[in-house]
C-alpha cells in the first residue's frame, strides 16, 4: 500500500507484527485437511490397477493406498487407515509395541 494512501486513511504499516488467524480460519483449515485425508483413503480404495499375489482372493481387497516409501510404509498405511494421517506412524509403532509388552 502506498504511504500517501496509508496516511490519508489513517492506517499504519504492521510489517513487524504477527497477527493470529481467527478461530474460523483454523476450523476451516482443519475441516479441509480432514476432508483431504478422507478423500485420499476413499480414492485409493477405488484404484484397482495393481498386482496382487494370486493366493489372495479378489474379495479380500478393493484398492491400494499410496503412502511415503521410506521403510516405514507398513506403519504409515496402518496410521492412515486407523488414525487418518500417515504421519502418525511413529505413534502407531509405539502403541503396537506397548500392546505386545
Amino acid at each position: 500500500m502506498d504511504m500517501d494512501v496509508q496516511q490519508k486513511h489513517g492506517s499504519e504499516r504492521l510489517d513487524d507484527q504477527f497477527i493470529l488467524p481467527n478461530k474460523r480460519d483454523l476450523k476451516d483449515k482443519y475441516i479441509e485437511e480432514s476432508r483431504r485425508k478422507r478423500n485420499k483413503v476413499n480414492q485409493a480404495a477405488k484404484v484397482l490397477h495393481f498386482k496382487v499375489n494370486s493366493a489372495i482372493p479378489p474379495g479380500c481387497y478393493n484398492g491400494t493406498i499410496d503412502v511415503k516409501s521410506d521403510g516405514w510404509c507398513g506403519f504409515r498405511t496402518i496410521a492412515l487407515l486407523v488414525k487418518g494421517d500417515e504421519e502418525a506412524f511413529s505413534t502407531v509403532k509405539i502403541e503396537m509395541l506397548q500392546a505386545l509388552e
